[in-house]
């Protein structure tokens, strides 16, 4: 009989150390696929802030100074009069006359003859229309008062990046805090507070695709990039080619000299032309 308990108790013990083996086995084994397989999810590109870097207002190709002049109003017509009409051409037709008085009694008797040349009229020539050249569009003025959509003045009348001269540097278009001077427009270079961009390289480089590239750059005091990396917030493509030609090229802008090292995001908008 004691035999028999003693046998039983064996089993059972024997059979909770089965299960719990099991168990244990099962759920690592449950929790190593929950690790290492998951399901991907489509990702969802996050909308673009803009497109390209964002450009200072301006109405002039030159300009120093550090405080953007302040204009309430929109901007004024821009007047261009054309004063190259040419003349209408005139012509007067030369007449001969033949007439003669003679009164000398033992003149011969001549009849008097009037001939008139007939009116020649020069022929005109219509000018050929020069044929239109293919320019960059230009700004022509807008319907306002001649500001710049600020909401109050300021004492400044000159501003940019040149060592001399006296002018609002920027585009019509641009925005009051843009931190470049040429350029279509865009984003702004987040980060960086104030400091502009002194020098920006053109994309013309070996890509097939049109991508924007969110940059992460640090500045040093000098202005210039030491540390490029992609950030895939704000990146629209995975190409390796694409995102190192971005990161070469982030490296070459060149930004104004500070007393600190700083961090901050760029954007490249990068297009394939032709």
């Amino acid at each position: 009989m004691h035999n028999s308990f003693a046998m039983e108790q064996h089993f059972e013990r024997n059979k909770n150390i089965q299960a719990t083996t099991f168990t244990i086995l099962v759920t690592v084994s449950i929790f190593l696929i929950f690790f290492y397989i998951r399901w991907t999810l489509p990702m969802v590109e996050k909308p673009l802030l803009s497109e390209g870097i964002e450009v200072n207002i301006g109405n002039s190709d030159v300009g120093s100074g550090d405080i953007q002049p302040l204009v309430p109003g929109e901007p004024g017509t821009e007047s261009n009069t054309n004063n190259n009409t040419p003349p209408t051409p005139s012509s007067v037709a030369p007449t001969t006359s033949d007439n003669t008085d003679n009164n000398d009694p033992d003149a011969v008797p001549t009849n008097n003859t009037t001939t008139t040349k007939k009116e020649v009229k020069p022929a005109v020539t219509t000018p050929t229309p020069p044929k239109p050249k293919t320019v960059m569009p230009k700004y022509s003025g807008g319907t306002g008062t001649g500001g710049n959509n600020a909401d109050n003045y300021n004492d400044s009348r000159s501003e940019g990046n040149d060592p001399s001269g006296t002018g609002d540097k920027g585009k019509p278009w641009g925005s009051i805090d843009g931190t470049v001077y040429d350029g279509p427009g865009g984003t702004k270079v987040y980060g960086l507070g104030k400091r502009k961009i002194t020098h920006f390289p053109t994309f013309t480089d070996d890509f097939s695709e049109n991508a924007k590239v969110a940059v992460n750059i640090i500045v040093d005091k000098n202005g210039n990039v030491t540390y490029a990396a992609v950030n895939p917030n704000g990146t629209s493509t995975a190409n390796k080619q694409t995102r190192a030609v971005a990161l070469r090229r982030a490296k070459e802008i060149k930004f104004e000299s500070s007393g600190q090292e700083q961090r901050g995001t760029i954007i490249l908008d990068m297009r394939v032309t032709g």
